[in-house]
């Protein structure tokens, strides 16, 4: 049948058989042209996976990772078999058109269906490929983004939300109803970064009451991270398949892994960029040399531009 060779999401490089990958479950977006988001075409929706590229568009020998753990625990599918059943959403674009296809045929039906503990029947779900050794030397170093003037990074007051967030879920203990009320830490996409109260009811009602008690003991109480920056979509919406224990789980264990993460973002946000899917299909016809011809013509014009901007710079201290 050949080999289904796929390119980087970011990178555009092909992977072949056998490379190493970070893998992120994804989301196609339609029905708006509002391109400001990084994620505008497609959305990253949880924490990466790590394997090996299987050659027919998915993921294999994947690594034990607490990520792909609590991914298990929630989801109660196997890791690999789930990333699969996202390649295999080839019969009509949404899980529910696919699911319309194989009806009858119960094997299948069943393959689909699991998809449905992260994503809706309206899904268009995706994967996301990028060479493990090209994303990690981006985006492994200390996160730098922070609003002008502001003393923390938007990573450090993030994990500052989610260690707080840690504190409070210890003092809740098992009342859902009060976990329920908890406005969880998101990576991106969030409403603002000024300090806000974690829950909605007033200090004067009884749930409120309980609440402002657990608030005093929790102290510099902050909202997400990483606001839109601009209308669009977001990306990484973990609350819409887990509930807050888990996440803030996720981000305790996976504190590297979420680092690289921000760092993804706050490149997509200074080049600026809209991540791309990757391409997959049976070609075997990439040619390397014009690859790096695209990219040798585009760093030509990077370098013209960082020469005129040391220019202006010049001209401006001469003023």
């Amino acid at each position: 049948m050949g080999s289904f060779n796929s390119t980087g999401f970011l990178s555009r490089i092909p992977i072949l058989n056998g490379d190493r990958i970070v893998c992120f479950l994804g989301k196609r977006n339609v029905g708006s042209l509002e391109l400001g988001s990084p994620f505008a075409l497609v959305s990253p929706i949880y924490l990466p996976f790590r394997g090996k590229y299987n050659d027919y568009g998915s993921i294999e020998n994947i690594d034990s990772t607490k990520i792909v753990k609590i991914f298990e625990r929630v989801t109660k599918c196997d890791t690999e078999s789930f990333c699969k059943a996202v390649e295999r959403c080839l019969y009509g674009d949404t899980i529910k058109e696919n699911l319309k296809y194989w009806k009858g045929h119960s094997e299948e039906v069943k393959r689909y269906k699991s998809l449905l503990s992260v994503y809706n029947e309206k899904s268009l779900p995706v994967l996301l490929f990028e060479h493990e050794d090209y994303y990690d030397h981006l985006f492994d170093y200390e996160p730098k983004m922070k609003w002008y003037g502001q003393k923390e990074t938007f990573f450090e007051g993030f994990y500052k939300r989610v260690e707080k967030t840690s504190e409070m879920i210890s003092i809740i203990g098992d009342d859902k109803d009060l976990l329920g009320l908890i406005n969880i830490p998101s990576i991106f996409g969030g409403i603002d970064t000024t300090g806000a109260n974690y829950f909605e009811f007033y200090k004067s009602e009884p749930k409120g009451g309980k609440c402002f008690k657990i608030q005093e003991k929790i102290k510099d109480i902050y909202n997400p991270a990483f606001p839109r920056f601009s209308d669009g979509p977001g990306a990484f919406p973990l609350d819409k398949f887990m509930d807050i224990c888990d996440i803030i789980e996720l981000f305790m264990e996976s504190k590297e892994e979420t680092k690289k993460v921000f760092n993804m973002i706050a490149s997509l946000i200074s080049i600026p960029m809209n991540i791309g899917f990757s391409k997959t299909c049976g070609e075997q016809n990439y040619n390397l040399s014009s690859l790096e011809n695209f990219y040798n013509e585009g760093l030509k014009i990077i370098q013209r531009l960082k020469s005129k901007e040391d220019i202006d710079d010049i001209d401006e201290e001469g003023i």
